[in-house]
């Protein structure tokens, strides 16, 4: 496509002919309206869509669509009142950015039972119009299927939905009310009891699609991938529908049983550390603790998740912001009064 087009403005710059310009001129605004139009379709990809097989059979349908629109124009000499002098100009972008409304318009429309029937030049020109618009979203479709399965990997729909939802629409400075709206509405209906059968997986896949309708694949991507790291912190129960592997469990260990175990030793050790970081008494964030003690991840969250199922540790924030203490314990009666002892 770029290659017929460089080699024909090359041979309309050594052309000293006005109707190869006026042609060219008028092709050139077709291809930029019905270029707009495929990237108003397909917002996630627009290039991708452009350069394909059916992409560019839609851009020559509407450059054929223009030129034949210049004809028209020179055969009845409309010119919108410019006059002589400017004439050639009028019909240039009367032909280039009007084709579309010409060629989109009825003479009269036929109703035939529950269809109404089109007569005129929309006719013929939807119809061609209409099955190159289908290839592109077909061809994109196993794309997009392609790309969401990667990048929504081991999200979970009913526990990271809002989360990804919120994120993602974060990482954009001047989101769209009117798509976001319909993002929002397409979670809301797939968590209405009508959808209830369908799959976790497969509802978290469509909010995939919605979401890289939005912002594009890459952010789309990278957005999944720091959602599944904040979970990972933020130690999401396993084997609810993540996706992903399970979090190992970890028992606490006894504090009276013997420490041969090296396992039992290094679990000491974290958890003596945690405790003497937050012997202050003051929140700190998560992942601040969690540079602090060097641990392993894996060991460091699920040994967390212990110590916060135990309410030795109290958890609070928003994933990404969680900010940790030891849990508060108001002192019991023998306390504060405790029995004296016999001699």
């Amino acid at each position: 496509m770029m290659v017929g087009f460089a080699v024909v403005t090359g041979w309309v710059i050594r052309s000293e002919e006005p109707d190869y310009w006026s042609f060219y001129l008028t092709g050139l605004l077709g291809y930029l309206t019905s270029l707009a139009e495929l990237v108003s379709r397909y917002r996630d990809a627009p290039v991708v869509a452009s350069v394909s097989l059916p992409g560019i059979a839609y851009l020559l349908v509407n450059i054929g669509a223009a030129l034949a629109a210049l004809h028209i124009v020179q055969r009845f000499g409309w010119d919108l009142g410019a006059g002589p002098d400017h004439e050639q100009f009028a019909q240039i972008f009367l032909a280039g950015f009007g084709a579309t409304a010409v060629f989109r318009s009825s003479l009269l429309n036929i109703t035939a039972g529950d269809h109404t029937v089109s007569v005129g030049p929309y006719a013929v020109l939807h119809v061609i119009l209409t099955a190159a618009d289908r290839a592109v979203d077909r061809e994109r479709a196993l794309a997009r299927m392609r790309h969401v399965r990667r990048a929504m990997h081991g999200i979970s729909f009913q526990h990271n939905a809002d989360t990804m939802f919120t994120y993602t629409v974060a990482t954009l400075q001047n989101p769209p009310p009117d798509e976001v709206a319909r993002v929002s509405s397409k979670i809301s209906s797939l968590r209405d009891a009508q959808n209830a059968d369908i799959p976790d997986t497969a509802k978290s896949h469509i909010l995939g699609f919605s979401l890289m309708a939005l912002v594009g694949s890459k952010v789309l991507t990278q957005a999944a991938h720091h959602v599944r790291e904040l979970r990972s912190v933020n130690s999401d129960p396993p084997g609810e529908a993540t996706g992903g592997p399970e979090h190992r469990t970890i028992v606490l260990p006894d504090e009276s049983a013997p420490t041969d175990d090296p396992a039992t030793v290094v679990n000491n050790e974290l958890r003596q550390t945690i405790e003497v970081v937050l012997a202050q008494q003051e929140p700190m964030l998560l992942r601040d603790l969690h540079r602090l003690t060097r641990a392993p991840l894996p060991d460091f969250t699920t040994l967390v998740s212990a110590l916060v199922e135990n309410e030795t540790l109290t958890i609070e924030g928003a994933p990404g912001g969680e900010r940790v203490s030891r849990t508060f314990r108001p002192p019991s009666a023998s306390d504060i009064h405790p029995e004296p002892r016999s001699v």
